[in-house]
């Protein structure tokens, strides 16, 4: 789903498609936490526990395989996806073990990509802690609420970094891409730095019993009227409700911390093949940050501690956003990679704007008719 939400896009279209894949999977995400709230919805507010009938369970397991078989039967290969304008997106190599290998160590030795592996590391971290407070502050239908919360929100929010990352208005791509990073910089150091003063102000002891706050309770009802209205970050800028602010904060962090870490790595390449790597690394990088804030919540660390191993990761990713972005990020990509075919209505814009040679445009075509592209574009073109 990465090879096709960073490979298939052109550069106008980079943050679209990476908020239209965040959005289909909190879609996903947000259906099935409202199979749990149904299940729970009617569960005592002094129940601790609960499980979900085995029929759910089987359920998800024949969505999963469908899913499966669907992208087995209608996925093609990325050689033979063709634009609306008749054009491929590049000239692909033949896969073989030796040309694999050979982009793996490329990709390793691209020191700028390197740089990007903090933020990816940082990018997913926040799940432990957040499910963690989850289960110890709230009982178990307010945890399901909260839930369908935390996914449901990062639909807006992906499609806000959208507005921002590929909106013309804002500048040139670097410009977008530092804004972006700034808007997402702001929320996420925000919330941290809030969220730690709210753990200090309630002096939350996990090793205590959690106090399992219900939705029926009246100190649940002013924070989470101002987390629907205002998401995530306005419901800690009052401070009147901050002794019964619900600990379910990252949500937003979620999808516009990646989404912004994803958009950076689009923007220094249009390969697909070299994207369909970098979007694999992304993955095992997130998963592996994951996996160490489990790890640490595992070990029954204090949540404040947590945080702020948490708050380090975030800060030093977003550093090595920033250098990224200033010192390699370009407005475009096209015509400078030999592999990559240019769109059609890019090169009649870079004709026009006179920003390419004449053998530039036939060397975009001599790439589409090796690629298996249109033939008799250059008519139109010249």
């Amino acid at each position: 789903m990465n090879a096709i939400a960073f490979g298939y896009a052109e550069e106008k279209e980079k943050a679209l498609y990476l908020a239209v894949q965040w959005v289909l999977c909190q879609t996903g995400s947000t259906l099935a936490a409202i199979v749990a709230l149904g299940i729970n919805m009617q569960v005592d507010s002094e129940t601790k526990d609960a499980g979900a009938p085995n029929a759910v369970y089987i359920v998800f397991v024949v969505i999963q395989v469908i899913a499966m078989v669907l992208a087995l039967m209608l996925l093609i290969r990325p050689k033979d996806v063709v634009r609306s304008d008749g054009t491929r997106l590049a000239i692909f190599q033949a896969p073989t073990v030796k040309n694999e290998l050979l982009g793996m160590w490329q990709m390793v030795t691209d020191f700028k990509f390197m740089m990007l592996l903090p933020p990816m590391i940082a990018a997913e971290m926040a799940l432990a802690l957040q499910s963690s407070l989850n289960g110890f502050y709230f009982n178990l239908r307010t945890r399901s609420l909260n839930n369908v919360m935390f996914n449901f929100i990062q639909i807006p929010a992906s499609f806000l970094m959208t507005w921002i990352l590929d909106s013309p208005r804002f500048g040139q791509r670097k410009t977008r891409a530092l804004i972006g990073i700034t808007a997402m910089s702001a929320v996420t150091l925000g919330i941290c730095a809030a969220e730690a003063g709210w753990l200090v102000i309630n002096d939350i002891d996990r090793t205590a019993e959690g106090p399992s706050v219900d939705w029926t309770d009246s100190a649940f009802v002013g924070p989470f009227v101002i987390y629907i209205i205002y998401g995530s970050v306005y419901r800690y800028l009052s401070f009147s409700y901050w002794r019964i602010s619900v600990p379910t904060t990252n949500d937003i962090i979620d999808s516009i911390y990646q989404i912004a870490t994803q958009y950076v790595i689009t923007a220094l390449t249009n390969d697909p093949e070299r994207l369909a790597r970098m979007g694999g690394v992304f993955r095992g990088m997130t998963a592996f940050g994951m996996m160490f804030s489990f790890i640490i919540d595992g070990n029954s660390g204090s949540y404040i501690s947590q945080l702020i191993f948490q708050f380090v990761c975030y800060f030093v990713g977003i550093v090595f956003l920033y250098i990224v972005t200033i010192k390699w990020v370009t407005d475009s990509n096209y015509f400078s990679e030999s592999s990559v075919i240019v769109p059609e209505h890019v090169k009649k814009e870079a004709v026009i704007e006179g920003r390419v040679t004449h053998e530039d445009v036939v060397e975009e075509h001599r790439k589409e008719s090796v690629g298996g592209g249109k033939m008799d574009v250059e008519s139109s073109v010249l």
